[in-house]
């Protein structure tokens, strides 16, 4: 796709980054939402519809930029203008089961059943494994109470795409529809699984809840769609009804009250003031928003750095107290053992030298004794001598 619009010499980033998003919208089980969110995109598809009007003139023969096109046209309710923009790439392209299946969801919007039927068909045809197809013309044979059709081509929506969130939630809302609540329950809760960007299956799976008396799990996912589209009188109601289940009666007022203030005007009419107050404040609030992010992310990143940076700091600086203490005990240690050794040493020394000397001693006491006998014998011998010496 950004092939066919750099080919068409637009490369307007914002063309660009629109138009992958609108190919991933149209290539999957995600085209089943092409025309849910419309009001709070509106604004967009206007700057869209006049990029995509460029891409239209510079290359008139682009199936691709017309089924886009026609897409946004009915974002923006212009169901006319988005039928003739989906003729227009059908024509361009006999076997574009995706053109096709765009233009059977305007036909819905536009309550022409029977045309919404016969492209949903077409594009079966095209493309036998295309689940969003099956979902969609699942949908309407669930207008019409034939269910048992419509879970036929459910089934089939599963085995061409068994991650396909819409084909769970259209079960379960034939199983809600026929009672079944628990059965209900668990097909939502696996489309939720897959996708969980819908608030729709919130809603619904919050009302099986309600009626199998669970009202706080049931209160948990009105909480939840609400939160993915808060202006919705039906989300605000239902919650109303699990709060006063649950004896919280302020609260199930208040959220009551709320929804009647969300009905008081028509929602075009809602959408329309909307936009008169945007348009005159959008540049400047969008540069004034975008700046104080930026000023966050960049005080939070520095905060963030600085509190990185002194842990480091405190961590190094611990090492270093820890290395140098270690260091000194060790030094420490090696004097001490340095000292005993030495002394063990000189005291080694200081026996051995005494040993030696006592031994000298002995040995001198010893020869001196042996000298005093030996002289003592000797004067004994001499006074034998001279008495034995005759007379004369």
């Amino acid at each position: 796709m950004l092939t066919v619009f750099v080919t068409a010499r637009l490369a307007v980033a914002r063309v660009v980054l629109f138009s992958a998003f609108a190919l991933l919208l149209l290539s999957g089980c995600q085209t089943t939402k092409l025309l849910h969110g419309a009001k709070k995109d509106s604004e967009g598809s206007w700057a869209n519809l006049v990029s995509l009007s460029n891409v239209i003139y510079s290359n008139p023969s682009d199936s691709l930029a017309y089924n886009i096109r026609g897409v946004e046209f009915a974002r923006v309710g212009m169901y006319e203008e988005a039928i003739l923009d989906l003729t227009t790439a059908i024509r361009i392209d006999r076997k574009y089961h995706q053109a096709y299946n765009n233009r059977g969801l305007v036909h819905r919007r536009m309550g022409s059943f029977r045309s919404a039927m016969r492209d949903f068909s077409r594009a079966i045809a095209i493309r036998p494994n295309y689940a969003a197809a099956y979902v969609n013309r699942a949908r309407l044979w669930q207008q019409v109470g034939k269910h048992e059709r419509a879970l036929s081509d459910l089934n089939e929506a599963v085995r061409a795409n068994p991650r396909s969130a819409p084909a769970y939630s259209g079960k379960g809302i034939i199983a809600q529809k026929l009672g079944n609540h628990q059965d209900a329950i668990k097909y939502f809760s696996k489309s939720i699984a897959l996708d969980a960007t819908d608030p729709e299956v919130f809603n619904k799976r919050g009302l099986s809840r309600l009626a199998v008396g669970d009202p706080e799990s049931g209160l948990t996912d009105f909480d939840l769609a609400i939160r993915l589209r808060r202006h919705n009188v039906d989300f605000w109601l239902n919650r109303g009804i699990a709060l006063r289940e649950l004896n919280a009666l302020e609260k199930a007022r208040k959220s009551c009250s709320f929804a009647v203030s969300l009905s008081s005007l028509d929602p075009r009419q809602i959408l329309v003031a909307r936009h008169c107050l945007r348009a005159a404040t959008k540049k400047e609030l969008a540069l004034r928003e975008t700046r104080k992010a930026e000023k966050a992310i960049k005080a939070k990143a520095a905060k963030k750095a600085e509190e990185i940076r002194k842990a480091k700091a405190a961590k190094k600086a611990e090492e270093v107290q820890k290395a140098r203490e270690a260091r000194k005990a060790e030094e420490v240690q090696k004097a001490r053992e340095a000292r005993k050794a030495e002394e063990v040493q000189k005291a080694r020394e200081a026996r051995k030298a005494e040993e030696v000397q006592k031994a000298e001693e002995a040995i001198k006491g010893e020869e001196a004794r042996k000298a005093e006998e030996e002289e003592q014998t000797e004067n004994s011998g001499s006074s034998e001598k001279v008495e034995n010496k005759p007379q004369l």
